[in-house]
């Protein structure tokens, strides 16, 4: 009879969230608490997949991974999860504070680690991006993002070679499209500045092909083919470039450069 009452106060919290009354939720959670103490982790897994489900609103996401942790102080998971809405918020508190407990909770959760070092390369601090990259590198082998995110750092800083060999050893690593486009794109970058044109122009080709969206692919390939005198193509490289959709700092400064050539002109 106790489980059947915890049970009944469960669904009831789950119906009034469905039905935004959550402090009515809250109180039927609080109620099957009381008589099933086992089903904390339950509320707790409730209210973090009504976050993931939020993913695209913040403010709802944060409310729900602040829930779950409320009913599962452990999770780090949705501590993760917290920090990435706290810092698609611009709530820069909440992010460091949030990023503290986790590696209190797990020192080396690389997820975290690139998730810090994300939000220092958004702010320009690349010293400190680079160095949670490289932490979660070393955390795991599953650390491609840090992989990718690494190799752009270092051509921005202007260390082609560690570029180069970061994206070659992820490209060995990773089936994903998404992450195998932005390893070309680096390994391309990597090649121009080395003034390996052609390597460098079947790099970026093979990262456009595998991301049509990649502005800096574009722009990096306008820059090739006018090396080459392949004028007709880089001016088509130039179009994509400007037009694409981009919020990358190196992108708005090829841009400039571009913009600043033409007015020259």
């Amino acid at each position: 009879l106790k489980y059947t009452v915890a049970d009944y106060f469960l669904i009831q919290g789950k119906e009034a969230y469905k039905e935004s009354r959550i402090a009515d939720a809250e109180k039927d959670f609080q109620r099957a608490i009381k008589y099933g103490h086992d089903l904390t982790n339950s509320v707790s897994t409730f209210y973090f997949e009504k976050g993931l489900q939020h993913q695209n609103d913040p403010k709802i996401a944060r409310k729900n991974y602040e829930l779950a942790i409320k009913y599962n102080p452990k999770d780090d998971t949705a501590y993760n999860n917290l920090a990435i809405a706290c810092q698609q918020l611009y709530d820069y508190n909440c992010v460091n504070k949030t990023y503290e407990i986790i590696f209190k909770l797990k020192p080396n959760k690389w997820e975290s680690h690139y998730g810090l070092g994300d939000f220092y390369d958004g702010q320009g601090e690349y010293d400190l991006a680079e160095k949670q990259y490289e932490i979660a590198i070393r955390s795991s082998d599953q650390a491609m993002f840090a992989v990718a995110a690494l190799a752009r750092l270092k051509n921005k800083k202007g260390d082609y070679r560690a570029a180069a060999s970061l994206a070659l050893k992820g490209l060995q690593k990773t089936n994903n499209r998404e992450l195998q486009a932005s390893l070309y794109k680096d390994l391309g970058w990597a090649r121009l500045m080395e003034n390996k044109l052609t390597e460098a122009e079947k790099y970026l080709e093979k990262a456009t092909k595998l991301d049509s969206e990649r502005t800096d692919a574009y722009c990096l390939l306008s820059q090739v083919e006018e090396s080459l005198g392949q004028f007709n193509y880089a001016r088509a490289y130039i179009d994509a470039c400007i037009l694409t959709k981009s919020s990358l700092p190196e992108v708005f400064r090829w841009r400039q450069e571009l913009l600043d050539r033409i007015l020259d002109k």
